[in-house]
């Protein structure tokens, strides 16, 4: 997770793209959501947050080990992130990205797309949308909407 003060950066003169660019490489997925021009949020984003740029919350690799899944451990995660480490931000943002699928997009591009389509789905469940192309989804925070977790019985 990563909190990018973009409008701080700007307003320091700084580039919201150097900054989304700087950190590391899996960052700098994210610059998707600037226009390479003014290095303020592309106008979908803009007329979706109503802002040029904020304090974006970034979240990257969320992966649960198998015998845990299907108890909404991951949309929990996502929460607590976003109500914690995503205070004072007015944005949070993560990339859909079946992490099975790293270094391996070409092995099956159909597998893929269905692999990426449901964890689109999933990310929906916690209030995100899907905003700019592949797979680049963000969610206003705080969250807007309440996530429900299919617990199993025991």
């Amino acid at each position: 997770m990563y909190v990018a003060d973009l409008k701080a950066a700007s307003d320091a003169g700084t580039s919201p793209l150097d900054v989304l660019d700087g950190v590391d490489s899996s960052l700098a997925h994210f610059c998707e959501l600037l226009t390479p021009r003014t290095g303020w949020f592309r106008p979908a984003l803009e007329r979706y947050t109503g802002v040029e740029l904020c304090r974006l919350l970034v979240l990257g690799r969320l992966s649960i080990k198998q015998p845990y899944r299907g108890h909404g451990l991951g949309l929990q995660a996502i929460r607590l992130a976003c109500e914690g480490i995503g205070q004072g931000c007015e944005l949070a943002a993560l990339k859909a990205f079946p992490v099975q699928w790293e270094g391996r997009v070409d092995e099956g591009p159909a597998r893929f797309a269905r692999d990426r389509a449901k964890l689109v789905r999933y990310y929906r469940r916690a209030g995100f949308k899907p905003i700019i192309g592949e797979g680049l989804m963000v969610s206003a925070l705080p969250l807007n909407t309440t996530v429900t977790y299919p617990y199993e019985e025991a």
